[in-house]
Formats: structure tokens, C-alpha cells, sequence
């Protein structure tokens, strides 16, 4: 994406993976072609190929305003170890150099928000040092949601994410360097925390406001922009599938029309764009810049 300026606040982004292909059939739950069909208009070509394979990216964002950066979801990060998915076990990528030089050095980085704790949002939390894993951002504070962390805190060895739990998040509560937070945390008069719940008990989106100009960044709300066309449409990682359908359509129906810029968590270049009613529902927007 290109860097977005809200004001007082800029936004861009560093990819970790991507651009990916990903069958529909596994990720959206009851997808069918006929029903992508009646979206390939604003779909195609950014979004979904010609065979239908959807389009995706893990990347984190990088907002900054005059007192501080915040960094917004961290990816799966170098030598993390994650069993049977053998493209985000061993990785090792330049990521931290790109994340310099996107203007977020890792010393100057004052916040990083966790809008969950799945393993593809925590990974650089932490790097290996010494054998040891240790916070990434030695001067940042590690934002999670109270009700977020509680839920993975009670998870087992085995259970989808621990592996990243303990490797990712624990060295950061362990170093002091974990803010446990409720939903509404505010960050500064401009930025702040609203909830997201569904995908993860906890989740969380930031918000972003200023000179009357809005964005949020709804971490894995959803996960591809075919879901804001069929917003019933779950991956099989939802926590609480009702919850999370329910959420997309509140969240829908809130920043629609509104001229909010909303950027998640996977979706491929540009990554940022606007909500929009079409007929009865939704459409996405994509934003290449003024």
C-alpha cells in the first residue's frame, strides 16, 4: 500500500508474506464459485485469480503520529518453530531492516498492539537471542486485551497458537514489558482500541482520527474481502463463528458510506480501502491513492 496520511497520522505497511494464494474452499467456509462470481467485478483482479484463488497477505502496519510509532499486528516472524505449516517454521527474512525502513527502527518503536494472539499476529514480538526469546522493541509496550490474554492463558500444549503463546507472548509479560488492556484503551486523544470480538474473545481494532479524517485497522474482522460481499462466510479459526458473522455485519453497517478507510490484517495490496453499500449488502473500495 501506499502510505495513508490521516491528518496528523500516517499509516503504511511492511509485508512479511504475500502476495499468497489460498484456496477459497478451505479458507471461507461454504465459498462457492458462483457465489464469487457475483463479485468479480471489485474482486478480480487484486483480490481473487481467474481460478479462484484468493489473494492474501500477512504484513503489519506501521501508524505514526507526532509522539509515537505503534506498530499493529507482528506477523509470524524468524526462527519460529510451527509444526505443520512448514512456510512460517525456520523463516528467515529481512523484515526488521524493512520495518527501519519504513520509518520504525525497532528501539523507536513506543507500542505494539496485538489486536489478537494468533500465531501469525505475535511472531515478532519476540527474536531469538542466545538461544532465548526476548522482546523485539526493548522501549515499546506490548498492548493486549485483558479478555484476550485470559483466554490464551487458560490454552494447552497442543491447542491451535500455544506454541506461539509461549514462545511470542509469554517473554513479554515475563520482561514487564505487557499492558493488559480493556477494549477502549486510549493511546493518545487521536488513536485508540474498540472492540472486535468474534474471531478471538479478545479482539481488538485501532482507531485512528484525525481532522476529520477515520481509519481502522480491524485486525482479522475478516480476512478477505469477499467476506464483506458474504459476510456469513467464516474461516475455521473463528472462535465464535455467530459472534464474528454478527460483528462483520455491526461493523458493516457502522463505517459504510462513511468514507472510513478500514485495513486489515490479510488482505493483498493494497490492503486499505473503503466499505460500500451494494444492493441489500456490501462492497469493498480498494484505495490506490489520491
Amino acid at each position: 500500500m501506499k502510505t495513508l496520511t490521516l491528518g496528523n497520522i500516517t499509516i503504511s505497511n511492511v509485508v512479511e508474506m504475500g502476495p499468497m494464494q489460498v484456496d477459497h474452499k478451505y479458507l471461507l467456509l461454504g465459498s462457492t464459485q458462483e457465489a464469487l462470481d457475483r463479485h468479480k467485478d471489485w474482486l478480480m483482479p487484486h483480490f481473487l485469480t481467474p481460478e479462484y484463488k484468493l489473494l492474501m497477505s500477512i504484513h503489519t502496519y506501521v501508524v505514526r503520529t507526532k509522539r509515537h510509532t505503534i506498530l499493529v499486528d507482528m506477523c509470524f516472524g524468524n526462527n519460529k518453530q510451527r509444526g505443520a505449516n512448514a512456510r512460517a517454521t525456520n523463516m528467515n527474512t529481512p523484515f526488521l531492516e524493512n520495518l527501519a525502513k519504513a520509518g520504525a527502527p525497532a528501539d523507536k518503536v513506543d507500542y505494539v498492539l496485538c489486536t489478537h494472539l494468533h500465531n501469525d499476529h505475535v511472531g515478532w514480538n519476540t527474536k531469538l537471542q542466545n538461544g532465548t526469546w526476548v522482546p523485539t522493541f526493548p522501549n515499546a509496550q506490548y498492548l493486549m486485551s485483558k479478555k484476550e490474554y485470559g483466554y490464551w492463558s487458560a490454552r494447552k500444549e497442543g491447542d491451535f497458537s500455544y506454541d506461539s503463546f509461549v514462545d511470542s507472548v509469554l517473554p513479554v509479560v515475563e520482561a514487564g514489558k505487557a499492558l493488559f488492556v480493556e477494549s477502549d484503551f486510549v493511546i493518545e486523544d487521536e488513536v485508540r482500541l474498540e472492540p472486535a470480538a468474534g474471531h478471538t474473545p479478545g479482539q481488538v481494532a485501532l482507531k485512528v482520527n484525525s481532522k476529520k479524517k477515520e481509519a481502522v485497522l480491524c485486525g482479522d474482522l475478516m480476512h478477505h474481502p469477499a467476506q464483506i460481499g458474504e459476510p456469513d462466510w467464516n474461516i475455521p479459526y473463528d472462535v465464535d463463528p455467530a459472534g464474528t458473522r454478527q460483528a462483520r455485519r455491526d461493523f458493516f453497517t457502522k463505517y459504510a458510506d462513511t468514507g472510513t478507510f478500514v485495513l486489515p490484517a490479510h488482505f493483498s495490496d493494497p490492503t486499505v480501502g473503503q466499505i460500500i453499500s451494494k444492493g441489500s449488502g456490501w462492497a469493498w473500495r480498494a484505495y490506490f491513492g489520491d
